[in-house]
């Protein structure tokens, strides 16, 4: 029997701008619709503009309609959360490492399981 996954991290590896965002979307919405949680880390993320700030406003929202849990995460670099927060995303839209640990104990739990 195949085991449902229960999280999945997208991880921003780059920009998360115009140029990204489409294709950061698809990703996101189609994790959504299979997992019930979904975090989207910006560790990794370099560079981040307006469509980058809609796509997350969005995807809170599509979680929402999904039913889906959804956190931005990571450790996020100086200057993408510098940018978050002059956006008006405040810190109950991201929590710092913390749900990725949870979620990466979640995702150990059921390949033990």
């Amino acid at each position: 029997m195949a085991r449902k996954r229960r999280v999945q991290v997208v991880t921003v590896a780059g920009d998360l701008t115009l140029a990204t965002a489409e294709r950061y979307r698809e990703q996101l919405i189609s994790e959504m619709a299979q997992v019930p949680r979904v975090l989207l880390s910006l560790s990794q993320a370099t560079e981040l503009d307006a469509a980058g700030i809609q796509l997350m406003i969005a995807a809170k929202r599509t979680a929402q309609t999904a039913d889906c849990a959804f956190q931005i995460t990571g450790s996020i670099p100086e200057a993408i959360a510098k940018r978050l927060v002059q956006s008006g995303l405040s810190e109950t839209h991201f929590h710092e490492g913390t749900e990725l640990d949870s979620a990466l104990d979640l995702l150990v739990q059921g390949t033990s399981e």
